[in-house]
């Protein structure tokens, strides 16, 4: 059975996280390569933090010209995008799991998220805890409540392509969030590192 990644966890802090708006676009210009998220949305969350999150998260991976592509629950036949067909990009799972059941994954109160994999085999589903996360949005946030649920989300979909446990000491793969790192976030520059970028621009290529 395959073991899980650390999850990100946070730090007690004040700070309020700045969020971008949906209507602001996600993409100028088309990445170099596409990476399909597949969201499994069990727990409710309401279309504008999710959209807000996605929008975040989006831009995150532009900034390493990684185009993240979602899709909604399971595979649908008879599609021809990128999520779908002969052609179609490297697909990872992310569940947003509801109230009371991020204990059944993993003991740690503080994770707000982890990925599933071993250091034989890379994962392909990673989660989300939702209600830590809401908590922690209405608790720092002042422009919204997908902010830290696109970040968190960019952060366990970027386990799912770095080598197993990766974690870094500045920038998004952070392992404990701080007042700066969201300090970085508000201002849209808590992102991969160079070497992290690399990593995952060779994993996408193959």
């Amino acid at each position: 059975m395959a073991t899980r990644s650390r999850g990100i966890a946070f730090v007690a802090i004040v700070w309020s996280l700045g969020v971008a708006h949906p209507d602001q676009g996600v993409l100028a210009e088309p990445a170099a390569l596409t990476l399909c998220v597949r969201v499994d949305d069990r727990a409710a969350v309401p279309d504008d933090v999710l959209t807000s999150a996605k929008t975040v998260a989006t831009r995150i991976y532009a900034k390493i010209d990684v185009r993240l592509v979602w899709a909604v629950g399971t595979t649908t036949h008879g599609k021809s995008d990128a999520c779908h067909g002969r052609d179609a990009a490297p697909s990872l799972r992310m569940i947003i799991v509801p109230h009371g059941q991020a204990e059944h994954l993993d003991a740690d109160s503080k994770k707000l998220g982890l990925a599933a994999g071993s250091e034989g085999q890379h994962g392909t589903v990673a989660y989300v805890f939702y209600d830590r996360v809401r908590n922690l949005s209405v608790r720092y946030e002042q422009h919204g409540r997908g902010g830290v649920l696109g970040h968190v989300m960019a952060h366990e979909i970027g386990h799912l392509l770095l080598p197993y446990g990766t974690h870094s000491e500045t920038g998004l793969m952070r392992a404990d969030w701080s007042h700066d790192d969201l300090e970085h976030a508000a201002h849209g520059t808590l992102l991969f590192t160079s070497d992290e970028a690399a990593l995952i621009q060779k994993k996408l290529e193959k």
